[in-house]
């Protein structure tokens, strides 16, 4: 599994991110490198120190030892603050830089793997998964080798002051890594099923905030409490068992740590009764013994955040391995029509369109008629192509099949569509939402839909659809698609639409669904979906 995950698409964008910023990573190192000789040569120049102030008074000697150690402790300071600083920077911009990636591919999977995905689980979800893999990768290039290092150095230094408890140390490495094996699986699995029903509880935490207003409308105050309740035991009995497992290892460790700290003390003693051992070399030994069990520490802990990573880069690959929705590369100048040809559509089995045929062309205004649930927004989102690998039949743009049209260029710059509930995307003032609005066109529209300057907490389901609308009108597209323009909007917007829309029809494929039968007025052709068998009626 681990061969296989190092040559997947995580572990290629990541290695991108990491070459991308190999020069602040080595910074950091570096950092950390200054960092531990400062402390190495304290600690060892400290021992000397004691060893000056036991044997006898010698000021002047005493006031250099002073001098250096104070040195010394100050560029300590300075070493761990710049360390600190850069070594966040550095993370901070690892993780947007894998995120804006793996975002990027998620907007371009194909729209059905959404339907049943909760927004809130799957952000938290890749956030999590993202900064695991960050905090661990830089764990094992910054802080792994600099602990390795250190123990190395303070092991060397050790055997020059006290061979044999250098000796008795490295011996002792083994039952470290012994209590890691052990625990392996256990924390892996623990660790897995804790972040899937975290995502989760905390994705129907967001679900009890996110519609405020439809839940006071229809008075959810009970069934959300009662959901809340049902996905809590779940959750805690997952993140019992991730603490009680992490606890354990910790626990295992600690005592290991412990009981080697009484067997250095012990043995000091004996050796400093004996005159072996000077009590300066002992407060070199038990301070560089503190540092060695840091360091010792560190790696335990970095080598327990593995199967934590692990799982990250398992649920990460789960989305990059999700193959992008297909988009062509041709390109379109203009679009003179728009064809189904014996299309058909399904979904969820049951089937909407059965070898349909329809023909739109420029200079027509085409009304789309039906029921609710008959397929009007669901013909439309095949237009567009949001579907492309679901249909059957071909859906042609000026005889070419959309499967071999860059629809992402042509979304962008010929078809223009109202949605139904449009979203704003900016915050504040609503005229924000309004792109170019400063121009003479949009203050036009602006000024005769009679829409008001106001915030967007203020702005009605009436404000948004004129919005959208004026969004759609400015755009110089060749397609433009209104879906029920008219179901918020006043009489008055309701008619200035109508004649916008007469003077553009020359210009343009006009397709309006709706219910409102004073649209029928502008219509040149409209189709009824209630009897997709029957002509149009013209």
């Amino acid at each position: 599994v681990e061969v296989i995950l190092n040559n997947s698409k995580e572990s290629r964008l990541v290695k991108r991110a990491i070459k991308k910023y190999k020069w602040d990573i080595l910074k950091v190192w570096t950092l950390k490198i200054l960092f531990l000789i400062t402390s190495l040569s304290s600690m060892y120049i400290s021992g000397l120190y004691i060893n000056v102030l036991v044997t006898g008074v010698n000021w002047n000697l005493i006031l250099k030892y002073m001098l250096v150690l104070a040195g010394l402790i100050i560029w300590e300071i300075m070493f761990n603050y710049w360390n600190v600083m850069r070594y966040y920077q550095t993370q901070a911009n690892l993780v947007f830089y894998i995120n804006y990636y793996v975002l990027k591919h998620i907007k371009r999977i194909r729209l059905s793997f959404f339907d049943d995905k909760d927004p809130a689980y799957l952000n938290q979800r890749v956030n999590e998964d993202i900064n695991s893999i960050v905090n661990y990768k830089l764990d094992l290039i910054c802080n792994m080798s600099i602990s390795v290092l250190s123990f190395i150095t303070i092991i060397g230094i050790l055997s020059r002051v006290e061979w044999k408890l250098a000796v008795i140390t490295i011996l002792s490495i083994p039952l470290y890594l012994l209590l890691y094996f052990y625990n392996d699986k256990k924390l892996c699995s623990a660790t897995f099923e804790y972040k899937e029903r975290q995502n989760m509880f905390f994705a129907c935490m967001n679900r009890q905030l996110s519609r405020p207003r439809l839940v006071k409308i229809k008075s959810l105050f009970e069934t959300l409490d009662q959901e809340l309740k049902n996905e809590y035991p779940s959750f805690f009995n997952a993140l019992y068992r991730y603490y009680k497992c992490n606890y354990v290892f910790s626990s295992m460790i600690e005592v290991l740590g412990k009981g080697y700290n009484i067997f250095l003390f012990i043995y000091c003693a004996v050796g400093i009764y004996n005159k072996s051992i000077t009590i300066g070399e002992f407060v070199i030994i038990k301070n560089y013994y503190t540092m060695l069990l840091q360091a010792s520490t560190q790696i335990i802990a970095i080598l327990k955040t593995y199967p934590n990573m692990l799982v990250s880069k398992k649920r990460l690959n789960e989305i990059l391995n999700i193959p992008s929705e297909n988009n062509g590369n041709t390109l379109l100048k203009k679009i003179d029509s728009v064809k189904l040809e014996d299309f058909s559509f399904s979904y969820n089995s049951k089937k909407i369109f059965e070898h349909f045929n329809y023909e739109f062309h420029k200079g027509n205004i085409y009304l789309i008629k039906g029921k609710n649930g008959v397929g009007k927004t669901t013909l439309i989102n095949n237009i567009l192509g949001l579907y492309i690998e679901s249909y059957g039949g071909d859906i042609l743009y000026n005889n070419y099949s959309i499967k071999e049209l860059n629809l992402y260029e042509m979304r962008k710059n010929l078809i223009s569509i109202t949605e139904q509930e449009p979203v704003l995307f900016y915050q504040g003032n609503i005229l924000k939402n309004i792109e170019n609005n400063s121009n003479a066109a949009a203050m036009r529209l602006i000024k005769n839909f009679g829409l008001k300057d106001i915030g967007v907490e203020q702005c009605s389901g009436g404000e948004k659809q004129k919005i959208s609308i004026i969004n759609s009108l400015l755009k110089n597209g060749e397609l433009l698609i209104l879906d029920e323009p008219s179901s918020a909007l006043d009489k008055n917007s309701t008619i200035y639409l109508q004649k916008e829309l007469v003077k553009l029809k020359s210009q343009k494929i006009i397709i309006i669904i709706s219910h409102d039968l004073q649209m029928d007025k502008i219509a040149d052709k409209i189709l009824d979906l209630d009897d997709k068998n029957n002509e149009e009626i013209i």
